[in-house]
């Protein structure tokens, strides 16, 4: 657990940096980012994980698809994470957390 705990401060120190410069990232972003890395700890800290919407939005208490897809979006084209979005509603998306964040 203490080696997570170190991925994830590394994690958050990495991501702040980069977007405390970056005046492309919002709220919706580090929302989103913040969730999903919560996640990512929870489940074990592996390099991919799966996740649908529904398990993300709440988390980041963002209501609005758009305003989630969006942020999803635009985290992926500014090199913040790895997204490939799933065609089965069965297996959500996966996501990568980029570590060079």
């Amino acid at each position: 657990m203490e080696v997570e705990n170190v991925q994830v401060a590394i994690h958050l120190n990495r991501f702040f940096e980069k977007c405390s410069s970056d005046p492309r990232i919002g709220t919706a972003h580090i929302a989103v980012y913040m969730a999903i890395l919560n996640i990512w700890l929870k489940r074990g800290c592996t390099n991919s994980i799966y996740l649908f919407s529904w398990e993300v939005m709440p988390e980041a208490k963002i209501s609005g698809r758009m305003t989630y897809r969006k942020a999803i979006r635009e985290l992926c084209e500014y090199g913040y994470l790895f997204y490939r979005a799933s065609m089965s509603k069965h297996r959500g998306s996966r996501f990568e957390l980029c570590c060079n964040v």
